[in-house]
Protein backbone atom coordinates (compact mmCIF):
# COMPACT_ATOMS: atom_id res chain seq x y z
CA UNK A 1 0.00 0.00 0.00
CA UNK A 2 1.88 3.17 -1.29
CA UNK A 3 1.42 6.08 0.98
CA UNK A 4 0.19 9.46 -0.37
CA UNK A 5 3.02 11.78 -0.63
CA UNK A 6 3.21 15.76 0.02
CA UNK A 7 4.53 17.53 -2.81
CA UNK A 8 8.44 17.01 -2.71
CA UNK A 9 10.33 19.74 -2.20
CA UNK A 10 13.18 18.71 -5.12
CA UNK A 11 10.48 18.48 -7.59
CA UNK A 12 9.05 21.88 -7.37
CA UNK A 13 11.18 24.55 -9.99
CA UNK A 14 11.32 27.35 -8.41
CA UNK A 15 10.41 28.44 -4.94
CA UNK A 16 10.62 30.90 -2.02
CA UNK A 17 10.49 30.82 2.08
CA UNK A 18 8.56 33.23 3.42
CA UNK A 19 7.97 33.87 6.97
CA UNK A 20 5.02 36.47 8.36
CA UNK A 21 2.21 37.51 11.36
CA UNK A 22 -1.02 36.58 9.70
CA UNK A 23 -4.51 36.55 10.88
CA UNK A 24 -6.67 33.39 9.99
CA UNK A 25 -9.34 34.55 7.43
CA UNK A 26 -10.23 30.56 6.63
CA UNK A 27 -9.28 27.08 7.07
CA UNK A 28 -11.49 24.14 5.79
CA UNK A 29 -10.22 20.33 5.32
CA UNK A 30 -9.29 19.03 1.69
CA UNK A 31 -11.23 15.33 1.90
CA UNK A 32 -10.99 14.96 -1.69
CA UNK A 33 -7.36 14.10 -2.51
CA UNK A 34 -4.92 12.26 -2.66
CA UNK A 35 -7.14 9.04 -1.75
CA UNK A 36 -10.41 9.15 -2.38
CA UNK A 37 -11.76 6.30 -3.93
CA UNK A 38 -8.37 4.45 -3.70
CA UNK A 39 -8.82 1.90 -1.14
CA UNK A 40 -4.93 0.79 -1.21
CA UNK A 41 -3.64 4.37 -0.40
CA UNK A 42 -3.19 5.13 2.85
CA UNK A 43 -3.20 8.84 3.63
CA UNK A 44 -0.29 9.60 6.37
CA UNK A 45 -1.26 13.53 6.84
CA UNK A 46 -4.71 15.20 6.71
CA UNK A 47 -4.69 18.39 4.17
CA UNK A 48 -6.08 21.99 4.89
CA UNK A 49 -6.37 24.38 2.68
CA UNK A 50 -6.02 28.07 4.56
CA UNK A 51 -5.96 31.15 3.60
CA UNK A 52 -4.36 34.01 6.10
CA UNK A 53 -4.04 37.90 6.10
CA UNK A 54 -0.40 38.95 5.86
CA UNK A 55 -0.17 41.66 8.85
CA UNK A 56 3.50 41.37 9.57
CA UNK A 57 5.83 40.11 6.75
CA UNK A 58 9.20 38.91 8.61
CA UNK A 59 11.09 37.00 5.93
CA UNK A 60 11.73 36.87 2.37
CA UNK A 61 9.76 38.89 -0.08
CA UNK A 62 5.96 38.94 0.34
CA UNK A 63 3.96 40.63 -2.06
CA UNK A 64 0.42 40.06 -1.81
CA UNK A 65 -1.99 41.07 1.21
CA UNK A 66 -3.65 37.57 1.42
CA UNK A 67 -2.04 34.33 0.89
CA UNK A 68 -3.58 31.36 0.31
CA UNK A 69 -1.69 27.80 1.60
CA UNK A 70 -1.57 23.86 2.18
CA UNK A 71 -1.27 22.14 5.03
CA UNK A 72 -0.16 18.77 6.31
CA UNK A 73 -0.29 17.73 9.50
CA UNK A 74 0.08 14.24 10.70
CA UNK A 75 -1.84 14.84 13.92
CA UNK A 76 -4.86 16.14 12.48
CA UNK A 77 -6.12 20.15 12.99
CA UNK A 78 -3.62 22.04 13.30
CA UNK A 79 -3.07 23.56 16.78
CA UNK A 80 -2.10 26.95 16.04
CA UNK A 81 -5.09 27.23 13.79
CA UNK A 82 -6.77 26.91 16.92
CA UNK A 83 -5.97 30.39 17.55
CA UNK A 84 -6.84 33.80 15.16
CA UNK A 85 -3.07 34.70 14.73
CA UNK A 86 0.16 32.36 13.50
CA UNK A 87 3.82 33.14 12.86
CA UNK A 88 3.81 31.25 9.84
CA UNK A 89 6.94 29.81 7.56
CA UNK A 90 5.22 29.01 4.05
CA UNK A 91 7.30 27.62 1.03
CA UNK A 92 6.00 29.58 -2.09
CA UNK A 93 5.97 28.14 -5.86
CA UNK A 94 4.87 29.36 -8.92
CA UNK A 95 2.68 26.50 -8.64
CA UNK A 96 1.61 26.30 -5.23
CA UNK A 97 2.23 27.68 -1.58
CA UNK A 98 2.47 24.93 1.48
CA UNK A 99 2.99 25.17 4.87
CA UNK A 100 6.42 23.88 5.89
CA UNK A 101 5.50 21.04 7.94
CA UNK A 102 4.91 21.77 11.70
CA UNK A 103 5.94 25.76 11.17
CA UNK A 104 3.49 27.41 12.24
CA UNK A 105 3.10 28.87 15.34
CA UNK A 106 0.78 30.75 18.24
CA UNK A 107 0.76 34.27 18.40
CA UNK A 108 -0.82 36.69 20.55
CA UNK A 109 -0.16 40.58 20.97
CA UNK A 110 2.06 42.32 23.05
CA UNK A 111 0.95 45.08 25.20
CA UNK A 112 4.20 47.55 24.11
CA UNK A 113 2.80 45.96 20.44
CA UNK A 114 4.22 43.50 17.96
CA UNK A 115 3.65 39.68 19.10
CA UNK A 116 4.90 37.21 20.94
CA UNK A 117 4.53 33.28 22.33
CA UNK A 118 4.72 31.78 24.92
CA UNK A 119 7.61 29.55 26.42
CA UNK A 120 9.62 28.75 23.81
CA UNK A 121 6.73 27.23 20.83
CA UNK A 122 10.12 25.45 19.32
CA UNK A 123 12.37 23.72 21.57
CA UNK A 124 14.82 22.96 18.48
CA UNK A 125 15.71 27.10 18.23
CA UNK A 126 18.03 28.29 20.07
CA UNK A 127 16.03 30.89 22.18
CA UNK A 128 15.74 31.51 25.86
CA UNK A 129 12.24 32.86 26.91
CA UNK A 130 12.05 36.68 27.81
CA UNK A 131 9.59 38.27 30.64
CA UNK A 132 7.25 39.21 27.77
CA UNK A 133 4.15 41.64 28.60
CA UNK A 134 0.74 40.45 26.45
CA UNK A 135 -2.01 42.85 25.97
CA UNK A 136 -4.06 42.89 29.38
CA UNK A 137 -6.77 40.27 27.58
CA UNK A 138 -4.96 37.85 26.66
CA UNK A 139 -4.39 34.78 28.93
CA UNK A 140 -3.54 30.76 27.37
CA UNK A 141 -6.32 29.42 28.77
CA UNK A 142 -8.32 28.14 31.81
CA UNK A 143 -7.34 25.77 35.22
CA UNK A 144 -11.15 25.18 35.68
CA UNK A 145 -11.41 21.92 36.02
CA UNK A 146 -8.26 20.77 36.65
CA UNK A 147 -6.21 19.11 39.46
CA UNK A 148 -3.23 21.18 40.55
CA UNK A 149 -0.64 18.24 38.96
CA UNK A 150 -2.45 18.63 35.20
CA UNK A 151 -2.31 22.15 35.88
CA UNK A 152 1.57 22.02 36.46
CA UNK A 153 2.19 19.82 33.80
CA UNK A 154 -0.37 21.82 31.29
CA UNK A 155 1.04 25.15 32.32
CA UNK A 156 4.76 25.38 33.15
CA UNK A 157 5.36 27.51 36.07
CA UNK A 158 8.25 28.62 34.82
CA UNK A 159 6.38 30.29 32.04
CA UNK A 160 3.08 31.05 33.50
CA UNK A 161 0.78 32.64 36.45
CA UNK A 162 -2.32 31.21 37.47
CA UNK A 163 -4.56 34.30 38.38
CA UNK A 164 -8.34 33.85 38.39
CA UNK A 165 -8.17 30.61 37.22
CA UNK A 166 -6.77 31.64 33.86
CA UNK A 167 -3.10 31.20 32.75
CA UNK A 168 -1.02 34.64 32.01
CA UNK A 169 2.66 34.20 30.28
CA UNK A 170 5.32 35.25 32.25
CA UNK A 171 8.11 34.61 29.57
CA UNK A 172 7.92 33.92 26.16
CA UNK A 173 9.36 34.90 22.30
CA UNK A 174 8.71 37.39 20.04
CA UNK A 175 7.56 36.87 16.33
CA UNK A 176 10.48 38.57 15.60
CA UNK A 177 12.49 36.41 17.79
CA UNK A 178 11.54 33.09 16.43
CA UNK A 179 11.78 33.93 12.95
CA UNK A 180 14.73 34.78 12.84
CA UNK A 181 16.06 31.57 14.84
CA UNK A 182 14.17 29.33 12.78
CA UNK A 183 14.02 30.97 9.29
CA UNK A 184 17.77 30.62 8.71
CA UNK A 185 17.66 26.79 9.60
CA UNK A 186 14.88 26.24 7.66
CA UNK A 187 16.59 27.78 4.57
CA UNK A 188 19.56 25.70 5.23
CA UNK A 189 17.23 22.50 4.75
CA UNK A 190 15.42 23.74 1.23
CA UNK A 191 18.21 24.45 -0.20
CA UNK A 192 20.04 20.87 1.19
CA UNK A 193 16.76 19.61 -0.87
CA UNK A 194 18.54 20.95 -3.67
CA UNK A 195 15.29 23.70 -4.14
CA UNK A 196 16.87 26.46 -6.15
CA UNK A 197 15.73 30.38 -5.50
CA UNK A 198 14.94 29.35 -2.27
CA UNK A 199 15.45 32.28 -0.45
Amino acid sequence: MPPAAEPAVENIPTSRLVAFVGRLESIAEDKTAPCAGDSSCVMMDAVYDASYTVLVPLQGRIEQEAIRFRIFDHSGFPRFAQHRHALLFVLMTDKAAVLVKYQGFEMQPLAQGGWGSCGNPDGRAALEPQPLQFAPDVYFGSVSGLADAAVAEEFEPEYFDIRDRRAYCRKGVTAQALAEALYPRLLQALRATQVDGAE
